[in-house]
């Protein structure tokens, strides 16, 4: 294949997995299925969460960058959390211009851990910091074509929460962050 139609490939792929991820997230939400919790390394959750995002980042021509201390366990749903991760990193990707870099971070507290997520985008509006969690809320209800459906956040969140963790939208210098804290 020619690189252009091996971006658009990977693109459709990319794509194509956001969108499984997202009616997944919302079947197992409405469901309530439960997914066990396992003893997961979280230098491997985070490399892993990495690794995923890497085809949409490179189809948005978007440098992503990452720096972690994460070390020892945490009992996860695997699958869930790394969805929940997902999106915001799509998010971040979908936000960011095309040659800007979306940033994960992952570090160690005394008692607990976190995942933050940077873009280079717009950043968050004032309703957006207040509502940006909420089912199906979407701060531009004017793009109904994009492929924003005000369920990614509100998903991510919810994950959180079943790991007792806390979600939190922020803005930055150069535009948006969100952060995931695990007990």
């Amino acid at each position: 294949l020619s690189e252009d139609c091996r971006e658009m490939a990977e693109t459709i792929v990319s794509s194509s997995r956001r969108a499984e991820g997202y009616v997944a997230g919302l079947l197992e939400a409405c469901a309530g299925a439960e997914e066990e919790f396992q003893s997961c390394d979280l230098s491997l959750i985070f490399k892993e969460a990495f690794q995923n995002a890497l085809p949409l980042a490179a189809s948005k021509g978007i440098l992503l960058k990452k720096e972690s201390d994460l070390r020892g366990t945490a009992s996860l749903q695997k699958e869930h959390f790394l969805r929940a991760v997902g999106n915001l990193v799509d998010n971040a990707i979908e936000y960011t211009p095309s040659g800007g870099t979306v940033f994960l971070k992952g570090s160690m507290t005394e008692k607990s851990w976190q995942l933050t997520v940077f873009d280079q985008g717009p950043g968050f509006t004032k309703e957006a910091l207040a509502h940006g969690t909420k089912r199906l809320w979407r701060g531009d209800t004017g793009r109904s074509l994009d492929g924003h459906r005000g369920l990614g956040l509100w998903i991510a969140a919810q994950v959180v929460k079943s790991h007792s963790g806390e979600l939190e939208l922020n803005n930055w210098e150069r535009g948006g962050m969100v952060t995931i804290r695990m007990p």
